[in-house]
């Protein structure tokens, strides 16, 4: 799957890894952990099929396998070349922080904020628009700004925290909910209540 051109045949290998992980479930988590890198890198590819699989295979780790211990794919794929992956990975997160409890969400918040600040400032505008995004939910789901992440936060622009606060508002009315209701989470909910206060 590395090294293989064909893209109908990474596809599918993929879609493969999907089903082994369903079933496997935690089972699968070192496998996960070794694929990690290869599916995030190939977010990067123009084929929608293919680019759709790595994002379920993702979505499916998350889900089954390996929880939101991925700070450190995380972290690592945002300084990916490609704006393109930094962005599908921003977006990963999001999905994947949306059903969590806030001790689960607060953990991950302390081991992401700064990386997430540093793609708040990335060139691609579509990377910080993801950023702000996915660091409004992170202060939802964690209670509110606290100590580190407060520190973190105070750089941000007040116009890109509004802009983003009204995107994540919009998504709750627009069908997150029902998003993580399609993965079989049953405490999946979105809060429109944002702890985040201006300074």
């Amino acid at each position: 799957m590395k090294n293989d051109s064909n893209v109908a045949v990474v596809t599918e290998a993929i879609n493969a890894v999907i089903h082994l992980s369903k079933g496997l479930r935690k089972s699968f988590a070192s496998n996960a952990r070794q694929l990690l890198p290869l599916v995030i890198d190939k977010l990067k590819e123009k084929g929608v099929a293919l680019v759709r699989a790595c994002q379920e295979a993702l979505r499916v780790w998350t889900t089954y396998c390996i929880d939101v211990d991925i700070a450190d794919e995380v972290c690592a794929s945002l300084k990916h070349k490609v704006p393109k992956v930094r962005t599908e990975t921003l977006r990963w997160v999001l999905d994947a922080v949306g059903p969590v409890d806030s001790a689960a969400a607060n953990k991950l918040s302390k081991a992401l904020m700064p990386a997430l600040v540093g793609a708040t400032a990335d060139s691609a505008a579509e990377v910080r628009d993801a950023a702000i995004q996915v660091t409004i939910v992170m202060v939802q789901k964690a209670g509110g700004l606290r100590g580190a992440m407060a520190k973190a936060l105070q750089g941000l622009d007040a116009r890109q925290l509004k802009k983003g606060k009204a995107s994540v508002e919009g998504d709750v009315g627009g069908g997150c909910e029902a998003s993580w209701k399609a993965r079989g989470v049953s405490n999946a909910r979105c809060d429109k209540q944002t702890n985040i206060q201006s300074s």
